[in-house]
């Protein structure tokens, strides 16, 4: 069996992520890929088999930065505040590793009173899931060009963000989230890490916790918070969306990225560790729209698919069909409390800021 050498990480320089073509020749340049006329196909976890023997010839698919080669050898190594993610490219360090979410049951839902309340957001009721893990940030532009890489995810629809003209394939914003991708981009991208979109109701418990939390099986209503970091109103140093100032004579919002009379934008993931949940979850609130795996039924308050005889429902996944997804979190423009729903067709992306996180489930 042959071993590649080990290989240093693809640390500064200039960077371009945009497309498959400019990935390979990126990752070439800094050393994390060195040709050969034995090469195999890369599989999808990034090991080369050789052609000839099958052995594992201990070499990097194209777009690993780092990880192990699978044959005992390393793809690179990352920075200091870094850390390889499940993508196999360098991400900042607090972004690495999923976080587990036990099992249990929490409070879904509200019944504030928020004149007009939507009816899909109404009653708060009781739903119990299974252990599941969920990424702790949301997907980088880095990540997603890994995938397009791959040959699997495909180009952004829109390669700027809202107020910068090269963002997608910009080396500044590699680990600010990817945006402008619609349902099924997002569904490819979290199936090539092995994983799923999160459903609704994981979304939902991994940004306000559940009853396992206060030491019961099942807690009250009134145990439930309105934010991830509880019950104390967003500030920037919270969330990445725009904040109302009180001024003389009224209100208006000012953004927390760029000009503060602006229109906002993206900013870099897990970079305000203060917003996290009750499981260490990061950028539930603001910086983008959120996909879930979950169809929005027109008409319904909540799906009650999986409920068992006392209402309760169990490991839910939304109606079998629809017209819209559901996606959750707010975005750079405003802060969203967590049991706000919102929903867009799966063909279409949610403007101005619409990304996603990837889930998986079990321990």
């Amino acid at each position: 069996m042959r071993r590649s050498r080990v290989r240093e990480g693809c640390g500064g320089g200039e960077r371009s992520v945009r497309g498959l073509g400019m990935m390979v020749l990126l990752v070439v340049s800094c050393g994390c890929y060195s040709s050969s006329r034995e090469r195999g196909d890369a599989e999808a976890d990034g090991t080369v088999v050789d052609e000839v023997s099958g052995d594992c010839a201990g070499e990097c698919a194209l777009w690993a930065e780092c990880g192990d080669d699978g044959c005992g050898g390393s793809c690179g190594t990352c920075g200091d505040g870094y850390a390889c993610g499940v993508g196999r490219v360098c991400v900042p360090a607090a972004c690495a590793e999923s976080v587990r979410v036990p099992a249990g049951s929490f409070w879904m839902g509200s019944d504030a009173v928020v004149p007009p309340t939507p009816e899909r957001w109404v009653p708060r009721h009781r739903v119990v899931l299974s252990t599941y893990r969920m990424g702790a940030c949301e997907v980088t532009n880095a990540e997603y060009a890994a995938c397009m890489a791959a040959g699997l995810c495909t180009e952004p629809y829109e390669t700027r963000s809202l107020t910068r003209p090269a963002y997608f394939d910009s080396e500044e914003f590699r680990n600010f989230p990817v945006i402008a991708v619609d349902w099924g981009q997002a569904d490819v991208y979290c199936r090539w890490v092995g994983g799923r979109l999160p459903s609704e109701a994981m979304w939902e418990k991994a940004a306000r916790g559940g009853c396992e939390l206060r030491g019961v099986a099942d807690c009250t209503a009134e145990d439930a918070v309105d934010w991830p970091w509880g019950d104390e109103e967003p500030r920037c140093d919270l969330a990445n969306a725009a904040m109302i100032d009180e001024r003389d004579g009224g209100s208006g919002l000012v953004a927390c990225v760029g000009d503060p009379a602006g229109p906002g934008d993206t900013d870099r993931v897990g970079a305000r560790p203060s917003g996290a949940s009750v499981y260490g979850v990061l950028d539930l609130v603001g910086n983008v729209w959120e996909w879930t795996s979950d169809w929005y039924d027109e008409g319904d308050d909540y799906w009650d698919l999986g409920a068992d005889p006392d209402g309760v429902r169990v490991d839910p996944e939304g109606p079998p069909s629809g017209t819209t997804k559901i996606t959750r979190g707010g975005s750079f423009g405003g802060a969203d409390r967590i049991w706000f729903r919102g929903g867009w067709p799966p063909v279409m992306y949610p403007a101005p800021g619409g990304g996603f996180r990837c889930a998986w489930s079990g321990e």
